[in-house]
């Protein structure tokens, strides 16, 4: 005798959907029942068309009742639901009728995937097909399941697995309003709440789901935990609702934690795959490239899934192999030949923290975090990265708190941060390779200060001694300096010292200026002291100077400046000649640069700083043949080697173009100062300053169109640049041209999807905005509309 199913669906206004749900159907089902909930569109008559016995059900809240009401219509031995808004797949979908032929099984797991967008897609396991017994009942007003009852009556071994698949569309933010339909599923569980007969774990679980949709994962987390206390493991929801909980843990950065509850869940669950995805997440997210990269292998190696896990199979939206391609660069711990302690000072450091630890999770043994004082979330983002956390009592030095470190250190190498620092990724396997076979004691690196929190194109770089052999005998002696190094050469020799080709990211000077005073106060007081007690010192004087310097104080900087170089002698320091000229720079005292310059650089020939200050002075005081020979010999040095001196960026390339442009442009010789212009632009660094100035002698000595041709012409028209020159011409009052350039800014993004540009054009676009108002305000100050919206240009 045949066996019969019947396909049991609930609908309301899904005729985008419901068409082609049915017809994936229509090979495999004898009956078709449609519970029609209130729609107000084309569902019913579509429905009607394609075979399907259309009712009518008067919505109450409760996707359970629709859907036991549907059954009741089913006449059918078996019974397959599905929502409008899925498919079976036509390939598969032949299985289901031999599944209804075995008499071993009430029920069957089906796959089901749901289409996120993209390429991105989760699968889990549902039961979907079972016979249509009485006892069979939905239960749960949203998220509704049949798992329960059937479970209750029939027992797991009842329950077999089908190689069926659901395709889901539901939760396709290109093909669904998602926020509607949260919007509408948070108010269904919220109502859910005075019913105490629907506060179990599958509740609890469903209400943290419609949080994680709405990106508040803690709130989801709260209920995940509640629902976690309440859940047998071996619900059929229990293990999703591991799986997400661990994903909020993540998401709010509480890896240690997910990582502990990994490990738990990992013997209660051995067999589910996607735990070794998690957990490679957290080791990602924490720069354990090694760990993770262990993590996807044990995924890749996990033998074929279980049924009862839902699946996504991807880490961050890519899949598990590109991400091993991606970080195989990155992959050192087998390569290493030490142990390495990292060492990190820091206060209220919780916007930078992350990323410097991130940057030596790696290379890094051990890591440790010393604080005085902690106000913000530093502490725990650093404990959840694993780092091993240190308090101490604050006694006006630096040197106590680094010999504290050294003291704690177990590697055979210390490295020494400061909380707003981080290493350049691409430099750790020069690192590795240089401990692996040195033979010093330290070695210095290059500390790269940014002074702009937008361009990474301005900065200064410096060598300090950051990387030293865990050795007994060393340490600090300056509350604040750096200076190991004067230990490393008095207790080794100076042949105990070299440099490795590593760089540290500095991000310092971003803080608010409030908070540089009181940098610039503490720093000042510690030298102070050091000074009564060491004495007067050329070292000390010369750092107290660099500190009057950095906070605009240039006249008590030159004062520093000045009594270091007496105590000096005649070995004066490179780096000091440069702050003295770049006191007296600021101080406007060109002539006094002229001699002081001439005597430093022929001691220092190869010093790119000074012979750009040396010809920027010349600029300024009108010789500009000498400025022009001093900026030339720029360029023929290129940038001075950060291994001897202190070096600010674009001395030895587009600084000296910009100043080359000016003096030919000063000269009357506009092509040739645009080509220096040009030259500047094309280096890493110079258009922010080659791109006003050029954009201004196109808009007084040409017409403004040429611009844009030069652009083009010279390959010189991104986003950026484009905007830069729009703000120039808005401050030009050529509006036209301002428009006309940040339009083809719009066009190069949406061709580039360079998204990162946005902020420059939405700045570029207001500015223009901005001076079409003050046009309008001026000429009709009474109009209303324009007064409305004064507030938005203010």
């Amino acid at each position: 005798m045949p066996v019969n199913i019947s396909l049991c669906m609930i609908a309301k206004n899904e005729s985008d959907f419901i068409g082609n749900c049915l017809k994936s159907a229509l090979p495999y089902v004898n009956q078709i029942i449609v519970v029609d909930t209130g729609s107000t569109d084309q569902t019913p008559e579509i429905a009607r068309n394609l075979g399907a016995e259309v009712y009518f059900y008067n919505w109450n809240n409760d996707f359970s009742a629709a859907r036991n009401h549907s059954l009741e219509k089913a006449t059918g031995d078996w019974i397959l639901f599905l929502d409008c808004d899925e498919e079976i797949d036509p390939n598969l979908g032949h299985h289901l009728l031999e599944a209804v032929q075995s008499k071993d099984y009430d029920a069957y797991y089906l796959d089901v995937r749901n289409l996120l967008g993209g390429d991105h897609e989760v699968t889990f396991q549902s039961i979907r097909l079972f016979r249509n017994l009485p006892q069979f009942r939905f239960k749960g007003k949203i998220h509704e399941q049949i798992s329960d009852s059937i479970f209750t009556h029939s027992g797991s071994g009842r329950i077999g697995r089908l190689n069926v698949t659901l395709l889901h569309h539901g939760y396709n933010p290109e093909r669904v309003n998602i926020p509607s339909k949260i919007v509408r599923n948070v108010g269904l569980l919220e109502e859910s709440r005075k019913d105490q007969n629907c506060q179990d774990g599958f509740y609890l679980y469903n209400v943290g789901i419609e949080y994680i949709r709405q990106g508040q994962y803690q709130k989801a987390l709260e209920n995940f935990i509640e629902a976690l206390k309440v859940t047998n493991p071996n619900s059929g929801y229990a293990p999703p609702l591991v799986n997400k909980l661990l994903v909020c843990l993540i998401e709010l950065g509480r890896y240690r934690d997910a990582l502990e509850q990994l490990a738990y869940f990992q013997s209660v669950y051995p067999d589910y795959s996607d735990l070794f995805l998690l957990q490679a997440a957290c080791h990602i997210r924490c720069g354990r490239f090694s760990l993770a990269a262990d993590s996807i292998e044990k995924f890749l190696k996990t033998p074929d899934r279980n049924p009862r896990y839902p699946v996504e199979g991807k880490i961050f939206s890519q899949s598990p192999k590109q991400l091993l391609t991606q970080i195989k660069p990155f992959l050192l711990q087998k390569a290493k030949q030490f142990q390495l302690s990292v060492c990190i000072l820091a206060k209220n450091e919780e916007k930078n923290i992350a990323r410097c630890l991130r940057s030596v999770g790696e290379i890094a043994d051990k890591i440790l975090l010393i604080v005085t004082e902690c106000s913000d979330n530093t502490l725990n983002i650093a404990y959840q990265m694993g780092a091993n956390l240190y308090r101490l009592n604050w006694s006006d030095s630096f040197a106590k708190l680094r010999n504290f470190a050294l003291r704690n250190a177990s590697g055979d190498w210390v490295l020494f941060l400061n909380g707003d620092e981080e290493i350049n990724s691409a430099d750790l396997a020069a690192l590795v390779e240089g401990l692996n076979n040195s033979t010093f004691i330290g070695y210095k690196i290059r500390q790269r200060t940014f002074y702009d929190a937008v361009n990474r194109d301005n900065y200064r770089d410096q060598a300090v001694c950051r990387l030293i052999r865990n050795e007994q005998d060393l340490c600090y002696k300056s509350r604040i300096m750096e200076d190991i190094d004067h230990s490393i050469v008095e207790k080794h020799g100076d042949m105990s010292l070299s440099y490795l080709p590593v760089t540290v990211f500095h991000y310092g000077p971003h803080v608010k200026s409030e908070l540089k005073q009181e940098v610039f106060r503490r720093n000042v007081f510690l030298l102070a002291k050091d000074v009564r007690e060491r004495g007067k010192n050329p070292v000390l004087q010369q750092e107290m100077g660099f500190q009057f310097y950095n906070s605009g104080k240039y006249k008590a900087a030159l004062v520093q400046f000045q009594a270091a170089h007496n105590l000096y002698g005649t070995n004066i320091p490179a780096n000091l000649f440069c702050g003295i000229i770049k006191c007296l720079f600021k101080l406007k005292k060109y002539n006094e640069i002229l001699p002081l310059a001439n005597k430093a650089i022929d001691l220092y020939p190869d010093y790119t700083d000074l012979h750009y200050y040396h010809g920027f002075s010349f600029l300024k005081l009108g010789f500009l043949r000498s400025a022009r020979e001093c900026f030339e010999k720029c360029l023929q040095l290129g940038d001075a080697p950060w291994e001897k001196y202190d070096t600010c960026s674009g001395v030895g390339s587009f600084l000296p173009h910009c100043r080359l442009a000016e003096i030919h442009l000063q000269q009357g010789n506009i092509d040739k100062s645009l080509e220096h212009y040009r030259s500047a632009v094309q280096i890493i660094g110079g258009a922010d300053m080659a791109i006003p100035p050029l954009t201004n002698i196109f808009l007084s000595q040409f017409q403004p169109e040429r611009l844009l041709e030069f652009l083009k012409e010279n390959n010189l028209d991104n986003v950026r640049n484009l905007c830069t020159a729009a703000v120039v011409a808005n401050k030009k009052k050529c509006l036209l041209a301002s428009l006309e350039l940040w339009q083809m800014a719009i066009e190069k993004l949406i061709t580039t999807k360079d998204y990162e540009q946005y902020p420059a054009i939405a700045a570029a676009m207001f500015q223009t905005l901005s001076y079409i108002y003050a046009e309008a305000i001026q000429h009709n100050p009474g109009d209303e509309q324009l007064q409305n919206i004064r507030e938005f240009f203010k």
